[in-house]
């Protein structure tokens, strides 16, 4: 185990916080990505009816907001 880097806060109670992610099990599961740009929310929509029918869930990262890294080591509450 690592030592931790630094602390945050939430709710009052202060939690230690580590540099590092583990597999503790690898998954029998693929991840596929796709880049759609320029489409229409009907093609966006049945895009999504497709991967639904074969039951792989979907994701929309196009609205993740990037946080430089000392903004993200800032303390955190609720």
């Amino acid at each position: 185990m690592t030592a931790p880097n630094g602390t945050r806060v939430k709710d009052g109670i202060e939690f230690p916080v580590f540099d590092e992610l583990e597999v503790w099990l690898p998954s029998r599961y693929s991840t596929f990505e796709v880049v759609l740009e320029g489409v229409t929310a009907e093609a966006e929509e049945f895009s999504v009816e497709l991967c639904n029918e074969r039951e792989l869930g979907v994701e929309d990262w196009s609205t993740i907001r990037f946080i430089a890294r000392v903004q993200s080591r800032k303390s955190w509450s609720s």
